[in-house]
């Protein structure tokens, strides 16, 4: 019967332990620290979803008039084989380049 106990109370203990645990990681996420990597965090998201729209928008606009001149001819992109991801990947390329100092050599034709 006692050591029926004894095993109660280790794991009773275990429970604060948890407890505590929680309670800690509950200070920590109300840190500003947690609220400025929150911040970023969703900064970066938004970046990239704003990347993402313009780069389909710049591979529309590339697809949209049939031009021999146009960068997805120049490119090669209207072969069959060129991958879909390859496409979209130059293009969210190109649209990163447009926020930062970067250069790209797709450009309008």
């Amino acid at each position: 019967m006692k050591m029926f106990r004894l095993v109660r109370m280790v794991r009773l203990l275990r429970l604060l332990k948890l407890g505590r645990l929680v309670q800690s990681l509950n200070d920590l996420i109300e840190t500003e620290y947690i609220n400025i990597f929150a911040n970023i965090g969703k900064m970066i998201v938004i970046l990239l979803v704003i990347n993402h729209y313009i780069a389909c928008l710049w591979f529309l606009v590339g697809t949209s008039w049939d031009r021999d001149d146009s960068w997805v001819v120049y490119h090669r992109f209207t072969n069959d084989n060129t991958h879909w991801s390859y496409q979209y990947l130059t293009a969210f390329h190109w649209a990163i380049t447009q926020f930062t100092p970067a250069s790209m050599h797709v450009q309008p034709q």
